[in-house]
């Protein structure tokens, strides 16, 4: 069973083990019968980790997703770009998910306060007693480039409510077959058109 933790508080999601959660791999097991089963579980307190998402004029972001690689536990960040985040000790790195709308790109959070990118990555520190180090971090998102186009049907007219998808982001055409998808990264990329079953492109 895996249980969240409350939003900005220090208590660490993870997988109930025998009526604690833990962030580990091994979970315990239960058994359920037809009359099902009732549980308890103890949280255990993580090191708080605060920061801030902000765009490349330094305006924050909001509904920005933050997560250590190994996504078992993620924030996204508020209306004025803070987020926080409990963790367990160690060493963690972290991903910066732009939002879905809009042409912001995220990336892996690097030591000097930049989300785009592999090379020095940061690493966020958490000890023993629960002390952070740093305490908190800023992500500064890269703006992407932009997709967009018509798509048209076999007889050159436009085909509307055509999903089309590049890197994992999606568009639905309009009525005159035009479609735009924000925030792609630099690189190649595949680009896929669903046509509904009325149209054939």
């Amino acid at each position: 069973l895996w249980v969240d933790s409350p939003g900005g508080s220090d208590l660490l999601a993870g997988l109930w083990a025998d009526g604690r959660i833990e962030a580990v791999d091994d979970a315990g097991m239960v058994t359920v019968g037809v009359e099902g089963v009732s549980l308890q579980a103890q949280y255990q307190r993580g090191g708080l980790l605060r920061g801030m998402v902000l765009d490349p004029d330094g305006a924050p972001v909001a509904d920005a997703r933050v997560y250590p690689p190994s996504g078992r536990d993620d924030t996204r960040s508020a209306a004025d770009g803070s987020f926080s985040i409990a963790l367990p000790p160690g060493d963690h790195s972290f991903y910066v998910e732009a939002p879905e709308t809009g042409d912001l790109v995220g990336g892996t959070w690097l030591a000097d306060d930049q989300s785009l990118g592999e090379d020095d990555r940061g690493i966020v520190t958490v000890g023993g007693d629960l002390s952070v180090s740093p305490a908190s971090i800023t992500a500064r998102l890269v703006m992407g480039a932009a997709v967009e186009g018509t798509v048209l049907d076999a007889d050159g007219e436009a085909a509307s409510d055509v999903t089309v998808y590049v890197a994992g982001r999606q568009s639905v055409t309009d009525a005159q077959g035009r479609y735009r998808i924000g925030g792609i990264a630099p690189g190649e990329h595949e680009v896929e058109v669903r046509p509904t079953a009325l149209y054939q492109v």
